[in-house]
């Protein structure tokens, strides 16, 4: 009598398995059959299927998510050291002003005003304005139009003054020029009918169409006024060397002088 072993006996009854299989299968009884069969299998794969997606959802980490959070964590870190700077200027800046004994900033109010009169001769250098010494009005005061400067208060009487433009050599003042980097250059605005922007460092590095803005250096104007924009020279370059120790620059105004009507000016508290 023949001994099987456990080997024959599995492959025999796998053999055996699978022609019942195949020869149910046809038939809705062998269907039902294969099914019971194969069902134990299906829910395994299943299960492992939703296991694996547990664990890749919260084992393995997320490294967008990561970036993210270490991006953040240093956009604030550096926002923590400007401010911590910004704190620390301010406290250098009051004890220096008490060292020199210069009293606080300046505060400032605007006064609106109405042009009264234009000479035709000097049409876009000067006009006059309804507001005087009795509105606050002084000498150096800033005017606007819309969102820009457009001159300086060069003389004032009770009820009225006049009003240099920035086409006039007589306006002159601090500006700050910001770079793509939002550094600001320090310069000085000369007025005329080729305005510059002149004493610029001669390292300034900045481009075509940058934003001037008013330094406020003397309390003789607020900060950051706007004033015009950087424009090319003939030769296309935004910024020259003068004498190779200096830069200056030309500028370009946002809007005409032809057409002012109405201006609003800044005066001291």
């Amino acid at each position: 009598m023949a001994v099987w072993s456990q080997s024959q006996l599995r492959r025999t009854l796998g053999i055996a398995l699978t022609v019942l299989l195949l020869l149910f299968g046809w038939s809705q009884a062998g269907r039902r059959v294969a099914s019971a069969v194969l069902r134990p299998f299906s829910s395994l794969g299943r299960g492992c299927s939703r296991w694996f997606g547990l664990v890749r959802e919260r084992v393995v980490p997320n490294y967008e998510r990561v970036a993210q959070y270490e991006h953040a964590d240093e956009m604030l870190q550096q926002a923590e050291m400007l401010a911590a700077a910004g704190r620390q200027a301010m406290e250098e800046n009051a004890q220096l002003r008490e060292l020199l004994k210069v009293g606080a900033p300046a505060e400032w109010r605007s006064v609106p005003a109405a042009v009264v009169m234009r000479e035709p001769a000097t049409w876009n250098w000067q006009f006059q304005i309804n507001r005087g010494e009795a509105d606050g009005v002084a000498l150096g005061n800033p005017v606007m139009f819309g969102h820009f400067l457009v001159g300086r208060v060069t003389e004032v009487t009770q009820h009225g003054a006049t009003v240099s433009t920035l086409l006039s050599a007589d306006c002159r003042f601090g500006v700050y020029v910001k770079d793509q980097q939002d550094v600001m250059w320090p310069g000085i605005f000369q007025g005329g009918e080729h305005a510059i922007i002149d004493y610029l460092d001669k390292r300034t590095a900045v481009t075509t169409g940058a934003a001037v803005f008013t330094s406020g250096m003397g309390d003789t104007m607020p900060y950051g006024l706007p004033v015009c924009t950087l424009a090319p020279n003939s030769q296309g370059e935004c910024v020259e060397l003068v004498n190779g120790a200096r830069a200056c620059a030309n500028v370009a105004f946002p809007r005409s002088f032809q057409h002012i009507s109405f201006v609003m000016i800044f005066v001291r508290k």
